[in-house]
């Protein structure tokens, strides 16, 4: 790897310098702080994998309609829920999306129906090969 700083190849560590991360040679590197990498946590899903939901499209309308439809307000039903206004207001807008928990229990409290099933996840099944990892350029490109 080379230094982002002076360019000089050789080892780099991440190194924050005035308040910017770079890769840095030891020699830049003194001139910082180093900053410790640390791995992401893998996550774990709770519910059947086989079940992949992703919030509608239009899932800020629904929201207004639904609420418009029971009289009540963003804060009366922020309330219900047990999340702040400007959450439940963020995701009137669409700036924001509720975690799938959080939808599947919007539809139940105003019988609407926000998720569906994610079909980008089955899109390559069966295409290239059985590994199921979906459609890759190999798959579409022609052989001789």
């Amino acid at each position: 790897m080379s230094c982002d700083l002076c360019g000089k190849k050789g080892p780099t560590k991440l190194t924050r310098i005035e308040g910017v991360a770079y890769d840095a040679c030891e020699s830049c590197a003194r001139h910082g702080e180093a900053i410790k990498t640390v791995a992401p946590r893998k996550q774990f899903s709770r519910h059947n994998p086989d079940e992949q939901l992703i919030l509608r499209n239009n899932a800020p309308k629904l929201l207004r309609d639904a609420r418009s439809r029971s009289g009540k307000t963003q804060s009366d039903l922020a309330k219900e829920l047990g999340v702040k206004e400007s959450e439940w207001q963020s995701w009137e807008s669409g700036s924001r999306s509720p975690t799938v928990a959080l939808a599947k229990r919007i539809e139940k409290h105003l019988h609407i129906s926000l998720l569906q099933e994610d079909v980008t996840e089955n899109i390559g099944l069966g295409v290239g090969g059985s590994s199921g990892a979906g459609l890759t350029i190999g798959d579409l490109i022609k052989r001789k």
